[in-house]
C-alpha cells in the first residue's frame, strides 16, 4: 500500500514536470539545447522507472486479493528490470551518449543512485525464486522503497531547476 502511495507521489511529480517543461520548449529563451536533452533523458527514464515498478507493486499487491500469483509477481519483476534496464541504456543513457550538464550533476548522481537501488531490489526478489526464502521478499521491499525516495528527490529537484529556468526566461 505504501508503495502505491510513493508510486503515485512520483507519478504526481512527473505530471508537474511535464506541465513545467511545456512552456520551456515552446520558447527560445530558457535552457540551453543540452539541458533540454538532459532533462527529457531524466524524466523519461524515471517515468520508466515509476511506471514499472508500479506494475510490480500492483502485481505483488494482487496476491492479497488472488488476482495474481507468484508466478505473475516473478514475470512483472522480470519484465520490469528488462525494460527499466532499456529505458536506463536506451532514454537516460541515450546509448552511451548522454552529456550531463554541470548543474545537473547532483540529480545525475541521484539518478544512477535509485537505478542501482532499483536493480538491487529486483536481484532480491528474483533470489526468492532461487532459494524459496521470504525474507529476501522482505529485503527486496526496503531496497524498492529506498530506490523510490530517492526517485522523489530527484524528481523534487528537477522540479526546482525547472522552475528557476522559467523564472531566468
Amino acid at each position: 500500500m505504501k508503495e502505491n502511495l510513493f508510486s503515485r507521489y512520483i507519478l504526481l511529480g512527473f505530471f508537474v514536470l511535464f506541465l513545467v517543461l511545456t512552456p520551456i520548449t515552446a520558447t527560445v529563451a530558457g535552457p540551453s539545447e543540452q539541458e533540454k536533452i538532459y532533462i527529457s533523458s531524466a524524466v523519461g527514464y524515471l517515468k520508466t522507472q515509476n511506471d514499472n515498478g508500479m506494475k510490480v507493486a500492483t502485481t505483488m499487491n494482487d496476491l492479497n486479493t488472488g488476482a495474481s500469483t507468484l508466478d505473475d509477481v516473478h514475470e512483472a519483476i522480470k519484465k520490469a528490470r528488462f525494460v527499466t534496464n532499456a529505458g536506463w541504456n536506451g532514454d537516460y543513457l541515450r546509448n552511451g551518449k548522454l552529456i550531463v550538464p554541470p548543474n545537473f550533476q547532483k540529480i545525475d548522481k541521484k539518478i544512477h543512485e535509485t537505478h542501482n537501488l532499483r536493480e538491487k531490489a529486483y536481484d532480491e526478489y528474483l533470489k526468492y525464486w532461487k532459494d524459496g526464502k521470504t525474507y529476501h521478499i522482505e529485503s527486496g521491499s526496503k531496497i524498492f522503497k529506498k530506490s523510490e525516495l530517492v526517485a522523489q528527490e530527484v524528481t523534487k529537484e528537477l522540479t526546482k531547476i525547472i522552475q528557476a529556468m522559467n523564472k531566468d526566461k
